[in-house]
């Protein structure tokens, strides 16, 4: 039994100074018992420690050891691990037997029961038969109770042998460092004795440097290079040296560098010294940081910084030492006072410094959203009434604008910082505007061509009602609002006269004209004038912004080409009895998912998605594009389509995971290849299996149906440890048709349902949800070595309509950057799950090492190993089939554990 530990060391101080140093002690102590340390004086450099250790307990251990000089300056730690095994009480153990072996070959390995009295084997090896190279020798022992020790191995090469009785050292070659090209070369003089002591050092800096050496013999030959390091001091140190100044500074800044001198000393001790922090500069300004709203309404900004402590020493001889970096957490706090911004009108401030900002606020009195824009590149960090951190927008996006969505009205606070200062943004000055878009100008037009001159800023108008009268001069006005986003003029009329408002083209009375609103791509809904007769040629065109428009129920015709280029478009309310015809749009596919709500007895030839009266006899939807349906109809043929290509994961990493929503009850699955497909456990004979899950408290299980605005993860076998029958990618179908009609219900907020898991809640969405802080999205991509598919990752990518993203239940500053999809009823399903009808008509046997599979048709199979790896794919001819070279071991086929021996 384990009972003492004995320890020798030799210990070798390296002098670097001029005046001798010599060992004048040691201490020792276990584990990290400090406090009951030995210590021993000693100028010996052999110590011994002998141990008792029969009140440790078993396992590993930490022998801690250090010594001194005669200045009393302790050396660095060295620590050695030990083991103190658990053993039963073996009285009068001994060796009993040895077995050995060469390189992997323990199947023939020899053993031997003869133990030399002093426990020294002398083993002889035949290594004749072995090839030329790197070998190991491999050698365990066993006790007289059957317990083996653990394996040693050794390494040794077998080299060619070739006889050279004459042969003999001639050359030698050495280099300071890695400057192998500057090497010295030289003949070796018979003794073979080389004097190294006059080495020419004069080019190296100070400091620690090696040198490399090698030897040639007579056959030209080299010897490996043997290294040795030495420290090479450019300056002597005198016997009395001290230090006689210190120096520090904070963030290598020189503003905040204090030198002081002090009276020569050495050794210089400090205890408990501090160091007073000066106020420091922002080197660049984060996209968030803390933020206070004080009674008298000045703001306390706090931002954690990680900031650099530098100290040095000199000596007497004008040198100074390496400097000593410490790194701490400095917060920079600063108070300011916030500029009133008006919404909906442009404001110029000065660009503001590297490292600072201007502070902003604006005053909302309800829930609504800001749409942010400025002149040149920036970044814009946003603040709730109460201090808490909203959003960073930043970039040349901040040019084209961004929309901010706000829950609640009050003040909020906006820092503007990161300013383009370049050639290309030479302006001393930043232009910015916060566009409230609940704002409504609401403006009677009592003068035709007057409104011109009832606007007075024009850049603030978002949402405009007019009514009254107009002509060409207003609408060439309208045209001009390069912020507009909402028209409606339902209770204005078009008249004639005015100016062109565009190109040659002039208004006439109750006339959409030709091009009127065409080319304006921040237009998103459009109500037309109650009195509008026609609407002419392109009147709509290229609209690319535009979403909705109303049609009034006055309108009898609509010509070609209204809506070409509007590729966004969602929503037509068509009031109108004027036929609904194929000339007047792109093609279906061009149009995307736009739905149009026609009365009773209107006419279409338009072959895209029209309800007429409430029923629709097909639509179609396409994945990527929106999707808006303000109340519920019915449709008697209903398809969604999305392409799928992500790898499936298996049962340790979740992977091609993808979210879906859609507005009806799924009834049917289909793949262009597969043919007919089926989620998992939903009982459909033939179907080709796939998984859906669904979001619970205890977060994602497996569900067999899709219903309607209910959010859901997909995922599709697709890996190479399926067979290629399993496998589906590309196109899927998602169809449900009913001659009555299937149900397709609104997508307004509050048809839709939102899941709450545990920490987290999934939101369904139909129309593109812009990237944010607080929308998780599915990695497409590999995102920190999570696989595609495999995560909800925070303010990751814009989440697509017909998709779903998570929102968390945490505070913004706690939340995490991402949700793991694994765990799905005791992770992702792998090979076990598949069907199992598919691989009947098949048997499997071995025979000497050779695997048979006797099968009933011809067919692909794939074999893997049990980590799920495959390592063969096999073409199965029908009849009996011999698989050869597998070494042994057990395999996976046909959902089977076959054992090759």
């Amino acid at each position: 039994m384990m009972k003492r530990i004995y320890v020798s060391l030799l210990i070798s101080i390296c002098t670097i100074m001029a005046q001798a140093q010599t060992i004048a002690g040691y201490e020792y102590w276990f584990d990290n018992h400090f406090d009951s340390r030995s210590s021993q004086n000693t100028a010996s450099g052999s110590v011994s420690i002998e141990k008792d250790i029969t009140n440790f307990s078993p396992g590993l251990h930490l022998l801690n050891f250090r010594i001194k000089n005669s200045e009393n300056l302790w050396s660095s730690l060295t620590s050695y691990y030990f083991l103190k095994p658990d053993l039963m009480a073996r009285n009068e153990n001994q060796l009993a037997c040895y077995e050995y072996w060469l390189d992997n070959q323990f199947d023939i390995r020899q053993s031997a029961n003869n133990i030399p009295e002093n426990s020294v084997a002398k083993i002889e090896l035949d290594c004749s038969s072995l090839s030329q190279g790197m070998h190991t020798f491999n050698f365990r022992t066993q006790d007289k109770y059957g317990a083996w020790s653990s394996m040693v191995s050794y390494y040794f090469l077998k080299t060619e042998i070739t006889e050279h009785t004459d042969n003999q050292l001639t050359t030698y070659e050495y280099w300071f460092n890695n400057d192998y090209r500057n090497k010295t070369t030289g003949k070796l003089n018979g003794d073979g004795i080389i004097n190294l002591e006059s080495l020419d050092v004069s080019l190296l800096k100070e400091g620690c440097h090696f040198i490399n050496f090698r030897i040639q013999d007579a056959l030209g030959k080299w010897s490996s290079p043997v290294s040795y390091y030495f420290l090479h001091l450019v300056h002597s140190i005198p016997k009395n040296n001290k230090i006689v100044q210190y120096k520090y500074c904070f963030n290598n800044d020189s503003k905040t560098l204090q030198v002081v001198d002090i009276t020569p000393t050495n050794p210089l001790e400090w205890n408990g010294k501090i160091f007073e922090v000066p106020e420091m500069d922002l080197v660049s300004v984060p996209d968030s940081f803390g933020l206070s709203i004080n009674k008298d309404q000045t703001l306390s900004i706090s931002v954690p910084t990680e900031s650099q402590f530098t100290l040095s020493f000199k000596d007497i001889t004008e040198t100074w030492s390496q400097p000593i970096v410490k790194t701490f957490e400095y917060v920079n706090r600063t108070i300011t006072t916030a500029t009133p911004l008006e919404s909906n009108r442009m404001l110029s401030i000065a660009k503001p410094e590297i490292g600072k900002w201007t502070a902003l606020s604006i005053t909302i009195s309800e829930g609504n959203s800001i749409y942010w824009k400025t002149d040149q590149p920036c970044s814009i960090s946003l603040f709730t009434p109460d201090g808490k951190w909203l959003t960073c927008f930043k970039g040349a996006d901040l040019m084209e604008g961004k929309k901010m969505e706000v829950t609640q009205p009050g003040t909020y606070y906006a820092f503007v910082h990161t300013v383009a200062r370049d050639s290309s943004y030479p302006s001393e000055n930043l232009e910015l505007i916060g566009i409230i878009s609940s704002q409504n100008e609401n403006i009677l037009v009592e003068v035709a061509g007057t409104l011109p001159e009832l606007i007075d800023n024009p850049d603030g108008i978002v949402n405009l009602t007019l009514t009254g009268y107009l002509n060409g001069t207003d609408i060439k006005f309208i045209r001009s609002l390069k912020n507009l986003q909402r028209l409606d003029i339902s209770g204005a009329r078009i008249v004639e006269g005015g100016d062109k408002y565009y190109q040659n083209y002039l208004t006439a009375d109750d006339i959409t004209g030709d091009y009127m609103f065409c080319n304006l791509p921040n237009l998103t809904r459009l109500v037309l004038s109650n009195h509008t007769t026609k609407i002419a040629t392109a009147a709509l065109s290229n609209c690319t912004g535009l979403t909705e428009i109303e049609i009034p129920a006055s309108v009898t015709s609509v010509e070609k080409a209204v809506f070409n280029g509007c590729n966004q478009i969602l929503l037509i309310n068509w009031n109108a009895q004027a036929a609904i015809t194929a000339e007047s749009f792109d093609t279906p596919a061009k149009m995307g998912n736009l739905l149009i709500f026609a009365p009773e007895g209107a006419g279409c030839t338009y072959e895209g998605n029209v309800v007429i009266n409430g029923i629709a006899e097909k639509i179609s939807l396409t994945h990527g594009k929106g999707f808006r349906s303000p109340q519920a109809f019915k449709a008697k043929d209903i398809t969604y389509k999305r392409n799928f290509s992500m790898k499936s994961g298996n049962k340790i990493n979740a992977a091609g995971w993808e979210a879906i929503v859609l507005p009806f009850d799924v009834q049917s699955f289909s793949n262009e290849k597969q043919g007919e497909l089926a989620p998992f456990n939903s009982g459909k004979k033939g179907a080709k299996p796939f998984w859906l899950a669904q979001m619970t408290t205890d977060g994602f299980e497996h569900t067999t149906a899709m219903k309607a605005n209910k959010p859901y993860i997909i995922s599709l076998p697709n890996s190479e440890s399926y067979e290629d029958e399993f496998n589906i990618s590309g196109e899927v179908q998602f169809h449900a048709e009913d001659a009555d009609g299937v149900e397709v219900k609104a997508t307004s907020y509050k048809e839709l349902a939102r899941i709450e898991g545990s920490n987290r809640i999934m939101v369904p969405a139909y129309e593109t949800v812009f990237k944010h802080d607080t929308v998780y999205a599915i990695n497409p991509a590999t995102y920190e070595n999570i696989a595609p598919g495999g995560a909800f990752v925070r303010n990751l990518r814009d989440v697509q309509p017909f998709e779903a993203y998570l929102i968390s239940k945490e505070a913004a500053v706690n939340a995490p950057k991402l949700y793991s999809i694994g765990g799905i009823g005791g992770e992702i399903t792998g090979i076990e799950e598949l069907p199992s009808d598919a691989l009947d008509g098949i048997e499997i046997y071995v025979r000497y090492g050779v695997l048979y599979i006797k099968s009933d048709r011809e067919r692909t199979l794939s074999i893997y190993d049990t980590a799920g790896h495959m390592v063969r794919q096999v073409e199965v001819q029908e009849g009996t089939t011999a698989v050869t070279g597998l070494g042994k071991g057990i395999y996976l086929l046909a959902r089977k554990k076959i054992l090759v021996q």
